[in-house]
């Protein structure tokens, strides 16, 4: 579905559907994602956000599953995404640009060479895949990106499993 505002969600819920594809363009922020999902309430349907797994989405509301492209896509423009378990707070995602492309690359990612952990990223990517960094640039460089970037939603899976637990949303 499409329209959070419109008539979409209550033809859903009268329908007696129990799972709902929701794949709105108009849910731009925190807000607009509350206000689609409070509608939902006391339905006991099961929400699957399509192409958007940001991890405030997803750590704060019931979704029950969630899908994204970013594996493909994120590895395409040079980026890999690493759960690093030293960064502080509940969201410990990294995105870091590998600089094969051009120097400083997208704004708001953090840059290999200058990573604060990159000992830790080198470490973990080696015992992990058995991977340099080498081995992610280049041309022959996309599909390894594309598997550490995997690797990384299915560790999100498990730790947003655990945040809906701990709050106490059904799984």
């Amino acid at each position: 579905m499409h329209d959070i505002y419109g008539d979409e969600i209550p033809y859903y819920i009268q329908k007696g559907y129990r799972r709902v594809a929701l794949g709105s363009p108009q849910i731009t922020n925190e807000d607009a994602l509350a206000m689609a999902l409070s509608k939902f309430a006391g339905t006991d349907i099961k929400i699957h956000l399509m192409g958007n797994v940001r991890f405030k989405y997803l750590a704060n509301f019931p979704i029950h599953s969630a899908d994204t492209a970013g594996w493909a896509r994120t590895g395409g423009f040079g980026l890999i995404r690493y759960w690093n378990p030293e960064k502080k707070g509940i969201n410990k995602t990294d995105r870091i640009y590998l600089q094969e492309r051009i120097k400083g690359g997208p704004v708001g990612n953090t840059v290999y060479s200058t990573y604060q952990y990159r000992s830790e990223l080198d470490k973990f990517l080696w015992k992990t895949f058995n991977l340099t960094y080498y081995d992610l640039i280049g041309p022959t460089g996309q599909a390894n990106k594309q598997l550490v970037n995997t690797y990384y939603y299915a560790q999100l899976e498990d730790i947003i499993t655990d945040i809906h637990r701990q709050k106490g949303f059904k799984t």
